[in-house]
Parts: structure tokens; sequence; C-alpha cells
């Protein structure tokens, strides 16, 4: 009974292995296709500009195919459990761990750019302070991150530096959330104003506000997916992760879900990705985005009656 309870749970492990390797081929497939796009976009545009926009996308892109592609060789290792492969597996298993916190930080350096970048020139743009604030956090989240990480590969096991990684990761994390809400709380501020100043809704408005609402959207949707991951990861190192079971699955999802949509949102803020953009955000957009017309017309009634 035993061998053949063995039996079966390595078989249900090897259909799960090839699920996920599956799933990551095709997420591989997708930032390959958006970054081949982008990059065809660019080269046949007038524009030549290589502004930061272009560098971090094209260094998130690659950043995200390096991941999956880890990501393949640890399933395929799990798999195969052969000695060779078991140590392909830890230098690929060192290589995500190290590619997914690259990935944190340059998501969160491409939404603050992003968020730079659209309403500059207009009567919304950041200060010279919110810009030298947010810069300060953001440098100060990389710093610790890379301290926390270094003091836990390389001095794990000792006592004082266990503790000081008690201390440090927290606030790291304390400055992670500061730079999630700092950002949507300027996006929802200036959607809001937006919409109660524009006096009329003229194209310039509108599109403002169309930009506005979709950056605040897909901004959204990486802030939640990686909120998320950090709770369902945060719960379950204290409950431990069982082997292929309904924890683990949870883990898999949350996780790559992370990095996949981290992906949709840098991309689908193209114009040139606006039909994937309005097939999958669509309802998001028109919720979230308010109606300047119906605004005038509410504003018209009350100045008449």
């Amino acid at each position: 009974t035993a061998h053949h309870h063995n039996m079966t749970l390595t078989a249900g492990c090897v259909v799960y292995k090839s699920f996920v390797i599956l799933a990551l081929s095709i997420c591989m497939f997708v930032a390959v296709f958006f970054l081949v796009k982008y990059m065809q976009s660019r080269r046949l545009s007038a524009k030549k500009d290589k502004g930061w926009m272009h560098c971090i996308t094209v260094a998130f892109s690659i950043t995200v195919i390096v991941y999956w592609i880890s990501n393949i060789v640890i399933n395929i290792a799990d798999i195969q459990c052969t000695a060779q492969q078991t140590s392909f597996r830890s230098i690929a298993y060192a290589i995500a761990s190290a590619v997914y916190a690259v990935q944190v930080i340059e998501i969160i350096g491409l939404l603050y750019y992003r968020l730079y970048h659209i309403f500059n020139n207009t009567a919304f743009a950041l200060s010279s302070r919110a810009v030298r604030v947010h810069g300060i956090l953001y440098v100060a989240f990389i710093v610790l991150a890379l301290i926390g990480a270094s003091i836990w590969f390389l001095a794990r096991n000792n006592a004082i530096a266990t503790i000081l990684v008690l201390i440090i990761f927290p606030l790291a994390f304390i400055i992670f959330i500061t730079l999630y809400i700092l950002l949507i709380w300027r996006f929802i501020f200036v959607i809001k104003s937006v919409a109660a100043e524009c006096h009329d809704a003229n194209a310039n408005n509108t599109r403002l506000l169309s930009t506005a609402t979709k950056a605040f959207v897909l901004t959204m949707a990486s802030v939640i997916s990686t909120l998320v991951f950090g709770i369902v990861n945060t719960v379950l190192s204290y409950v431990g992760y069982p082997d292929y079971g309904l924890a683990d699955w949870l883990f898999t999802i949350v996780l790559y879900n992370d990095v996949f949509t981290n992906l949709l949102s840098v991309y689908l803020n193209f114009s040139l990705f606006d039909a994937q953009y309005q097939a999958m955000c669509s309802v998001c957009d028109q919720r979230c985005r308010p109606n300047i017309s119906t605004q005038m017309q509410e504003m018209a009634q009350s100045n008449t009656s």
C-alpha cells in the first residue's frame, strides 16, 4: 500500500510539474512576443528616443524572460531528479530568486517613471519635492533589500544575522508598501482633479483622462498581484510549504501571476497594444474613468438651478 501511494504521488508530481512547465512556456512566449513587437515598432518609428522608459522596458523584459527560463529548468530538474539535474536546479533556483527581486525593483521604477512621464509638462506634473521623496524611498528600499538578501544568503545560520534580517526585511517591506500607496494615491488624485477641473470635454482633456485611467488600471493590477503574493508568501512562511499540495499550487499560481501581471502592466500601457488592453481591461477602464461630459451637464444644471 505504501509503495502504491508513493507511485501515485510521484505520478501526480510529474503531472503537476508538466503543467507548470507548459504554463511557464506560454508565459515566456508572451514575453518574447511583447518584446519583439515593441522592438519592431521602435525600429520602424520615426522617433529614435532611447530614453529611460525604453531602456527600463527592455531590461525588464529580458529579466522576465530569464525568470521564466530559470523556472522551466527548475521544474524539469524536479521531474528528472538526477544528480546533474539537481545541480542545475540549485543554480537555476538561485538565478530565479535573484531575478524575481530584480524585476520587483524594475517594476516599481517603471511604474513611477510612467507616472512622471504621463503628467510631465502638465498642470498635474510631480513637484521636485515629490520626485525627491519618491527617489529617496526607492533607493532606501533597494539598499535595504540588497543588504537583507546578502546577510540572509551569506550568514543565515548566525544568530545576529538572523536578528538583522528580521529588522531589515520588515523595514524594506514597509517602504515597499509606502511606495505603492503613494503611487496609487497620486493616480487617484490626478484622475479626480482632471475630471473636476476640466471645463470642457475637448480632445486634450479626454486624452489626459484616458491616459491617466489606463495607467491607473494597469498600476492597480500590478500592485494587487504583488500584494497578494506577499500575503500568501508570508502566511506560508509561517505554516510551511507542503510539497505538491494545495498550498504549493496556490503559491505557484500567485507567484507566476505576479510576474506575468507585471509584464502586462508594462506593455499594455503602450498604444501599440491598445487592442489587447481593451480586450482585457475595458470593463475596469470604463468603471474607473470619470465621464467629463456627464460632469459638465451636472455642473450646468447646478449653475442654472
